[in-house]
């Protein structure tokens, strides 16, 4: 999916998040999206099953892992997903730190374990 695919449709989002970029797309009027925003993932999945249920084509745009947490603890028929993007994630320490490979061992380390647990 592109940006471009939004045009003329409803999106619902979270308030506060960027969106990788997108939301500057999906804000800006001379694109004519339609946006509802929500202050949390449950709510805008209960927004999303509303719309549904009232038969209006929408998306939620949101991440993954939330989306997940979601959909473990509910149940909402028919929800279809699509990875529209992805984003790579980087670590960086400056050698200036102190104890600087130290640091980023246990960082990614970290991040590892999270992984192995599932929470990512």
């Amino acid at each position: 999916m592109r940006k471009e695919d939004l045009i003329g449709k409803t999106i619902l989002i979270l308030r506060g998040y960027s969106y990788g970029g997108w939301i500057n797309f999906i804000k800006d009027p001379l694109n004519q999206v339609r946006f509802v925003e929500f202050d949390s993932h449950e709510d805008a999945f209960r927004g999303l099953n509303l719309f549904s249920q009232k038969q209006k084509a929408c998306y939620l745009l949101n991440y993954k892992h939330p989306s997940e947490i979601v959909l473990k603890t509910k149940n909402y028929p028919n929800i279809q997903f699509n990875d529209i993007s992805s984003l790579n994630i980087h670590f960086v320490v400056t050698k200036k730190m102190n104890e600087a490979k130290a640091v980023l061992d246990r960082i990614e380390n970290a991040f590892l374990q999270l992984q192995n647990d599932g929470a990512l």
